[in-house]
């Protein structure tokens, strides 16, 4: 009862294990050269009883570390990881938050397991994640708020759901996720320590939410073959320059770029987006120049564009847009010239160019239209000209044309 360090050499089973946990003053131990192949599950773990263990060197032979075996451990200093690990389980290190200095993964490892090493707040180096991990884990290193530098994601690894959310005030430079990588929703949400590029290779799925307000990058490069989840990069109001849509992409989808305010240069939609959806570049009001959108495009849902005030020129709508859905431009006041309504349009929904005051030309409405919804054009005074209602127009609604001063016909 009175060992406070202790060295075994040789062969030992889960069973001595069990013994070691039983020590009662034990803050060393050292088993580097055994024989044991695996750490049981919850062999030195603390979640249900407060042990004294402050540091330990693994076996040589160490191939796996069970579920829950140092959870919420009093483990301080550096962790060393063997070389012969392969699979660290879920929970493995959970709450381990006294850790410190670097974490390196080593070469060989192939599964980082769910919640592995989620709440460990004490890590200041940096963190390597080797070639042969093919999966981390749900939450694997949640509020793991200590990392510092660049972060590699190797190729073809799945990330899953919030592995990475809340570790807010680490990693410090860029992010590379390699090609092939599936990065699971949330899992990288206000990651906000970052303050370089985000690069996105050839061939990664990004899920929902998954770099949601992470607004320290301060560049973005997505590659082709690229599919975006909703909200992938909502709030990231760090990026800076152009942003180019990736040929591969054809549908913008809900809140992709929302709140990226930060974004200097011009927008790139290809030929080949059909869709661009609710809120996909909504408070984008950094964005200059002409607004391009391609002849693909059938629908503009509700808030696409919304308060992007940055765009200059004359706005084009492709002949073959058939719905602009509310908010869709509303506060778009950089636009200037005509506006003319594509022939398929129906019903210009509510506010769907509201605040558009700089519109200088005509307002050409088409004979299919049917519909115009309240505050539609409300706020639009630079329209100049004749303001033409077709004969099909059976609804006006409240304050569609309400602020249009410009108008000078009859």
């Amino acid at each position: 009862s009175e060992i406070t360090e202790l060295k075994i050499i040789g062969s030992i089973d889960s069973v001595d294990i069990i013994t070691l946990r039983a020590l009662p003053n034990l803050e060393t131990l050292d088993i580097g050269d055994t024989d044991l192949e695996r750490i049981p599950k919850d062999a030195f773990s603390c979640m249900d009883k407060q042990l004294p263990l402050m540091s330990i060197v693994l076996p040589k032979s160490l191939k796996e570390i069970g579920m829950s075996a140092f959870a919420n451990s009093k483990l301080t200093g550096t962790l060393t990881i063997p070389e012969s690990v392969t699979t660290i389980e879920a929970n493995a290190f959970v709450y381990c938050d006294n850790l410190t200095g670097d974490l390196i993964i080593p070469e060989g490892v192939v599964t980082i397991g769910i919640g592995a090493f989620q709440g460990c707040s004490g890590f200041t180096g940096t963190l390597t994640i080797p070639e042969s991990v093919t999966t981390i884990g749900y939450m694997a290193f949640w509020k793991c708020s200590g990392f510092t530098g660049d972060l590699i994601i190797p190729k073809g690894v799945t990330i899953g759901n919030y592995a990475f959310q809340d570790c807010s005030n680490c990693f410090t430079g860029d992010l590379t996720i390699s090609e092939g990588v599936t990065i699971g929703d949330y899992a990288f949400e206000n990651c906000s320590g970052f303050t370089g590029r985000l690069t996105i290779s050839e061939g990664v799925t990004i899920g929902r939410g998954a770099f949601y307000g992470c607004s320290g990058f301060t560049g973005l490069t997505i590659s082709e073959g690229v599919t975006i989840g909703d909200l992938a990069f909502y709030g990231c109001s760090g990026f800076t320059g152009t942003l180019t849509i990736p040929e591969s992409v054809t549908t913008i989808v809900n809140g992709a770029f929302e709140g990226c305010s930060g974004f200097t240069g011009t927008l790139t939609i290809p030929e080949g987006v059909t869709t661009i959806g609710r809120g996909a570049f909504s408070g984008c009001s950094g964005f200059t120049g002409t607004l391009t959108i391609p002849e693909s495009v059938t629908t503009i849902e509700y808030g696409a564009f919304r308060d992007c005030s940055g765009f200059s020129g004359n706005l084009t709508i492709p002949e073959e847009v058939t719905t602009i859905e509310a908010y869709a431009f509303h506060g778009c006041s950089g636009f200037t010239g005509d506006l003319v309504i594509p022939e398929n349009v129906t019903t210009i929904e509510a506010y769907a160019f509201h605040g558009c005051s700089g519109f200088t030309g005509d307002l050409v409405i088409p004979e299919n239209v049917t519909t115009i919804e309240a505050y539609a054009f409300h706020g639009c005074s630079g329209f100049t000209g004749d303001l033409v209602i077709p004969e099909n127009v059976t609804t006006i609604e409240a304050y569609a044309f309400h602020g249009c001063s410009g108008f000078t016909g009859d």
